[in-house]
């Protein structure tokens, strides 16, 4: 699997970490209504796989002499 696949997997997985995160009121998770810390946390993870799989996808070019 190349570089470039495999961050934009990482990507996809981040997007998909917080969009659930910040619709788990929607899907019934918890006993509160509205955005709580733990929604907050989650889509900030979510947010640094997608960063991290961006960074990861550019990587390293390789320079042929």
């Amino acid at each position: 699997m190349s570089r470039r696949t495999l961050g934009l997997a990482f990507i996809v997985l981040g997007a998909v970490v917080s969009i659930i995160s910040l619709a788990a009121d929607a899907f019934g998770f918890g006993w509160v209504s509205g955005v709580g810390w733990k929604q907050l946390t989650g889509s900030n993870i979510g947010i640094f796989i997608a960063i991290f799989g961006l960074w990861f996808s550019q990587g390293e070019k390789s320079v042929k002499k």
